[in-house]
């Protein structure tokens, strides 16, 4: 195997790091939630079942027995008292009847009794076969994440140093023996089209002016305002497909609502975030400027937006989804997007979109 991996996008070693940590977990969830479903059906077996008609064959034998000698007692009398002799037909069909529920109860015992040990092999199997997928999932994995955080480290730095005309593109990257099969997986990059990076100390910066999730729960409700000064709906149809998030869609009902920030008239320059949703009723999403001074007339001091606490008195407004949309129909493909996206707009236009990492999935075009 060669040591050595040919990267074209550090965005490509980000994204499969992304990939590997979700593997990680998803695997490790699945193996845990699966030996426990084993443990509870072990334990089911062994103490409610196994007691259960332990109990059962007790009493279904006392029934038979109980029958048996009902059967036996009319037996034993020739003739009833009216001179005609018994046809013993009910304390047989009792007999029969408490015969058939005894033999059940035997069975099912039998077999539960037969499945225990059974299962307990079955259950030590997968175990056994399932520990190697487990370390590689909490240990193998977590290693080769750090081995690429590595890698990724020592890129940007080589980037750092070399001249933007003299940057080559791709360049031989020698990868360390820890990271194994993922020297040769890094080396599948992005395509050309995809989108450049933002600056995500801009991106990360933006998120801090949004409201914390106590202004959400506790904004009065309110009308939808003009967010693009009188502009038509903004033509943004075609621009989940161009961002490829589509897998990732989280659709907002109509009764959700957004949090929209103090705005002037005129169509300032807006951003929305998705955060984790404050309640059942909030759809996370929020509308603000992205400069407070915009919406507050403040100009002269604005190096305290950084600072979530001082965002607690804005005055913010809740909006039904199904108001805004209507209004703006055309946001319906930006309120599908999922939680941590970040979409900056210019005027009526959209700027940018943003995922959760800060990474641009879409750039209007210079």
């Amino acid at each position: 195997m060669s040591r050595f991996a040919k990267v074209g996008s550090l965005d490509a070693l980000k994204e499969l790091r992304t990939h590997l940590c979700l593997f990680s977990h998803t695997a490790a969830t699945a193996l845990e939630e699966a030996g426990s479903e084993s443990q509870r059906l072990l334990i089911w077996l062994k103490q409610t079942q196994y007691r259960h008609w332990k109990v059962e064959l007790r009493r279904r034998t006392e029934r038979f027995q109980a029958a048996k000698l009902e059967l036996k007692r009319k037996q034993d009398i020739e003739t009833s008292p009216l001179g005609g002799s018994y046809s013993f037909i009910d304390e047989k069909k009792a007999l029969a009847a408490a015969q058939r529920a005894l033999e059940e109860a035997q069975r099912k015992l039998k077999n539960i009794q037969r499945w225990i040990p059974l299962l307990e092999r079955e259950s030590l199997s997968f175990r056994g076969s399932a520990q190697g997928l487990m370390d590689l999932a909490e240990v193998g994995i977590p290693n080769a994440c750090a081995a690429l955080d590595r890698m990724m480290d020592s890129l940007e730095a080589y980037l750092k140093l070399a001249p933007e005309a003299q940057r080559p593109e791709p360049m031989a990257v020698a990868a360390p023996e820890s990271a194994g099969d993922l020297a040769e997986l890094s080396s599948m990059a992005r395509s050309d089209d995809a989108p450049p990076a933002g600056p995500p100390g801009d991106y990360a910066a933006l998120r801090k002016n949004t409201p914390p999730p106590e202004t959400r729960q506790n904004s009065p409700r309110g009308t939808c305002p003009d967010l693009f000064g009188g502009a038509e709906t903004p033509g943004i149809a075609d621009l989940p497909q161009a961002i490829h998030l589509a897998d990732n869609r989280d659709p907002v009902a109509d009764e959700q609502t957004v949090l929209i920030g103090p705005a002037r008239g005129g169509g300032p320059s807006l951003y929305m975030e998705r955060c984790r949703p404050a309640g059942p009723g909030d759809s996370g999403w929020f509308v603000g400027c992205r400069d407070l001074s915009d919406s507050t007339g403040d100009t002269d001091n604005n190096d305290n937006t950084d600072d979530p606490d001082n965002l607690k008195d804005i005055e913010c407004r809740r909006v039904p989804a199904g108001e805004l949309l209507g209004r703006y129909p055309a946001l319906a493909g930006i309120l599908d997007l999922p939680v941590g996206c970040l979409v900056v707009w210019d005027g009526p236009a959209v700027q940018a979109v943003v995922d959760a990492e800060n990474k641009v999935r879409w750039r209007e075009s210079l």
